[in-house]
């Protein structure tokens, strides 16, 4: 017997996914006849019918649908080794290094990553939280990196790339959340405030390793926070913290920068992974 081919598989899915055979010519772009022989050929080398006819609609037998799941999985798994082979072809390396400051939020990078192994299937990416130096990075010669932070200390090697909405939150224990009138700044300068940057720190602050950190400690009372509205839309909506009403403050940002470096004769990795992040 023949081997069968992927194209076979491919034109049986795409048969029972249109409906039809005239459907699928549709679909792939090819004659009817040719649909037509591709099943019928696919059926003489299994050696039973897979698929068969109700008026003009085609319909699986029971082992028809056996192996149309079976070779699901293999279309997919081809599928990936296409975009495998084509990002290798492109050039975006086999691993990237993302150095992050703990002050930025990871929900940013959740839908990057899955759209960045999607075109790079085979770059293994590495994460590591750390306090990110805005001096000049030592060279790495190994592999491609991105350093992502939110203190800006004008280096000219860190460019600005989206911007974080804030929020100013606190446990709804706390006697600001009770403030309906507003809180201003002399009231904000009476409480304690949970900060993450070092370089944020003035007055009665508590200095914390991290965003879920900073959070936790809100939500116990110990004070307030300036937090990204993505890391605490959840606790927000469960009322576990609240939004304090800030009297004559603009709408809050904070920008997130990044350095990119790439060593010579290395991928441009870190650029697809910066330009997915902006988008």
């Amino acid at each position: 017997m023949s081997k069968i081919t992927l194209e076979q598989w491919r034109v049986l899915h795409t048969v029972v996914d249109a409906g039809g055979f005239t459907q699928a010519a549709e679909v792939l772009h090819k004659s009817q006849s040719s649909i037509s022989y591709s099943i019928t050929k696919l059926q003489q080398q299994l050696g039973f019918p897979i698929l068969e006819m109700e008026g003009r609609k085609a319909k699986l037998t029971d082992r028809g649908l056996i192996l149309l799941e079976h070779s699901r999985t293999l279309l997919q798994q081809s599928e990936q080794l296409e975009n495998l082979a084509n990002a290798l072809n492109q050039n975006w390396g086999d691993e990237l290094y993302i150095y992050i400051s703990p002050s930025v939020p990871y929900s940013l990078l959740l839908q990057a990553i899955t759209e960045f192994k999607i075109v790079s299937p085979g770059t293994k990416l590495n994460f590591s939280e750390e306090l990110v130096s805005l001096a000049r990075p030592e060279p790495n010669n190994a592999h491609a990196s991105i350093k992502l932070t939110t203190n800006d200390s004008g280096s000219d090697l860190f460019s600005s790339i989206l911007m974080l909405e804030m929020v100013a939150v606190v446990s709804k224990t706390h006697k600001l959340a009770f403030q309906a009138d507003g809180v201003c700044s002399a009231d904000l300068k009476r409480e304690r405030q949970i900060v993450i940057d070092s370089h944020l720190m003035s007055g009665d602050t508590f200095q914390v390793a991290n965003i879920p950190a900073a959070i936790a400690m809100v939500e116990s009372g110990m004070g307030y926070a300036y937090l990204p509205l993505c890391e605490v839309e959840s606790e927000l909506a469960s009322n576990k913290l609240c939004c304090l009403n800030l009297i004559n403050d603009s709408i809050l940002s904070c920008p997130v920068y990044a350095h990119i470096e790439n060593p010579e004769g290395q991928s441009n990795s870190a650029e697809l992974f910066i330009n997915i992040l902006k988008n």
